[in-house]
């Protein structure tokens, strides 16, 4: 049973790669003939199993020779500092959908790079991603102060700080020689190192 889906996988990856090498070989013929024919996509759907939708989003995402992918050339900041930008500006517009395909060409005519329109959207979906996690973790803290009241610890710079003291309880019922022989037990307990041995 694991040979057959072996072999299967196998099989489907070379009907992939197949079908990547197809759809470049005819996207080329297609450009570098001027775009005789009006419909390459539908045509190549007839040849490869995919859909003209899905080889146009393998087209423009992965397979034009012309793309810098972030796996070759990754993004520098700069071209990341121009998508929130350009992105902010949309939004700020009330542009109901945002163009990815503009800013791709945007990017190539300031950069000289095209960038795939997924890792677009990728770089400004993170981002959106951490503005919103940045603002959840500013209410939580808020909250957390206005819930909590902030701890106050009394410390002292002597060997009787906080973890010597007495509880309130036992200092209201004991005498002072009694409070003092307390404090000398717990200090000596802790000075205490016979159970390493």
């Amino acid at each position: 049973m694991a040979i057959s889906q072996c072999h299967k996988k196998k099989s489907l990856y070379v009907v992939i790669c197949l079908s990547e090498k197809i759809i470049i070989e005819h996207m080329q013929r297609y450009i570098s003939g001027g775009k005789i024919d009006r419909k390459p996509l539908t045509q190549l759907s007839k040849i490869v199993p995919y859909n003209s939708k899905q080889i146009y989003n393998l087209w423009v995402n992965k397979l034009d020779p012309n793309l810098c992918l972030l796996s070759d050339i990754p993004i520098a900041s700069y071209e990341r500092d121009y998508i929130y930008e350009w992105v902010e500006q949309q939004i700020d517009a009330n542009v109901k959908k945002i163009s990815w395909k503009t800013l791709q060409t945007n990017m190539k005519e300031k950069f000289g790079k095209l960038r795939p329109r997924n890792d677009l959207k990728n770089i400004w979906s993170a981002r959106k991603k951490y503005k919103k996690n940045q603002k959840n973790q500013t209410k939580r803290v808020v909250n957390c102060e206005n819930e909590i009241d902030p701890l106050n610890f009394p410390m002292s710079d002597d060997f009787n700080s906080l973890f010597f003291q007495p509880t309130e309880t036992e200092i209201s019922t004991t005498t002072p020689e009694v409070e003092n022989n307390m404090i000398l037990d717990d200090f000596e307990w802790a000075l205490d190192f016979s159970y390493l041995e």
